[in-house]
């Protein structure tokens, strides 16, 4: 089998599990794969999206075009997308070629404080990196060797590790520092 056909496989999976919202707790390891299930946290979202990153480093952005269009699609939608980046990164570009001044406004974005990174340490007892929509889809991602090789978690329907990070990102939102966007042209 070529790597498109794999990929394709993988997407058909992914969608029909996200679609049905179906409970099945998956592994998702490679960049692609990852960009996959994102770009499926996106599509099936209903209003928000939440974000915890190393950096937002465009790792995985660009892997699947999926995830670009998804993006895109939700802010369409009037999607409002949180995120919290673990550090700051120059090099945010990946991400921010796809929004432009119509998009800006719904997009909240924080660079992580002590609290923060504990309240998240604190609900699996490590650091985690994860997405999560409001329909109580979810990928994990243990931060401790962020390479080809991660290991991550994923599902379209698990409340109770979707509450638990739900619930710890709220607890600290506020309280970090906004991050810098780059201004548009």
């Amino acid at each position: 089998m070529t790597d498109e056909i794999v990929i394709n496989d993988y997407l058909t999976a992914v969608e029909t599990l996200a679609a049905n919202r179906s409970p099945l707790t998956f592994e998702n390891s490679k960049p692609e794969n990852a960009a996959i299930v994102i770009s499926r946290i996106f599509k099936y979202a209903n209003n928000e999206v939440k974000i915890y990153d190393d950096s937002l480093n465009g790792d995985i952005i660009n892997k699947h075009p999926s995830l670009p269009a998804e993006i895109i699609n939700f802010f369409r939608r009037d999607g409002q997308l949180k995120m919290v980046l673990r550090k700051e990164n120059n090099n945010l570009i990946p991400l921010f070629e796809l929004l432009n001044d119509q998009y800006s406004h719904l997009i909240q974005i924080r660079l992580a404080n002590s609290q923060f990174r504990q309240n998240i340490r604190d609900v699996f007892e490590n650091d985690i990196f994860f997405a999560l929509n409001d329909k109580k889809a979810l990928r994990m991602e243990t931060t401790e060797k962020l390479t080809e090789s991660r290991v991550a978690i994923c599902s379209f329907h698990n409340p109770d590790p979707w509450k638990k990070l739900n619930n710890a990102f709220d607890r600290s939102f506020d309280d970090c520092r906004p991050y810098p966007l780059p201004e548009h042209a």
